[in-house]
């Protein structure tokens, strides 16, 4: 102990700087009795009160952003952690990776599978048979959907030339999706 002062048992150490104030007559005391007849008459003790102001009674709310039950709502659960806190960032996170791996497809062609689309299919054969041979009428093309490009696939298209049923037969020459198409035939 640095600079303390042994002191006899029970003394007690006056800590105040300045003078000393005595304490107003009569506090701390009970109050004294009155003398009287042996039957005092009651008097009603003077009323020393505070205004009363009304305080309004709060209910917890539960807060959205946090998912808790308010401010002095009991943890849910064991940990007291929401399942929005757990999950939402999950579901992110999953988004998130579906989005990269969509988007991907188009930065990095080559490893998702390519497929022709079934509208440039039709406007190609159609296109293809009327620059071949002059006053051919070509209309009504209809082409599978959903045909991989790989090269050597085959499959067929309906069509009509000059008002007649026909078929063609198209062949995927390379893996860029360049096709060839055969003469129509009766189907």
């Amino acid at each position: 102990m640095r600079g303390a002062h042994a002191q006899p048992a029970g003394a007690e150490q006056n800590y105040r700087s300045g003078p000393a104030y005595a304490p107003a007559p009569g506090y701390g005391r009970a109050p004294a009795q009155p003398q009287g007849p042996a039957h005092p008459q009651t008097q009603a003790a003077p009323e020393y009160a505070q205004a009363e102001y009304a305080q309004a009674e709060y209910a917890a709310v539960p807060n959205s952003e946090t998912g808790d039950g308010g401010a002095d709502a009991p943890p849910s659960g064991g940990t007291g952690r929401s399942w929005k806190r757990v999950w939402l960032p999950v579901i992110a996170a999953v988004v998130v990776l579906a989005a990269l791996i969509a988007g991907s497809a188009y930065v990095w062609p080559g490893w998702a599978p390519k497929t022709f689309s079934q509208s440039g299919l039709q406007q190609g054969v159609e296109q293809v048979l009327q620059s071949g041979e002059t006053g051919r009428q070509i209309s009504d093309v209809r082409c599978p959907s959903g045909i991989k490009v790989r090269e050597g696939e085959q499959f067929e298209c309906r069509l009509k030339v000059n008002g007649e049923e026909k078929k063609v037969t198209l062949t995927v020459t390379d893996k860029n999706g360049t096709y060839s198409v055969s003469e129509p035939v009766d189907p």
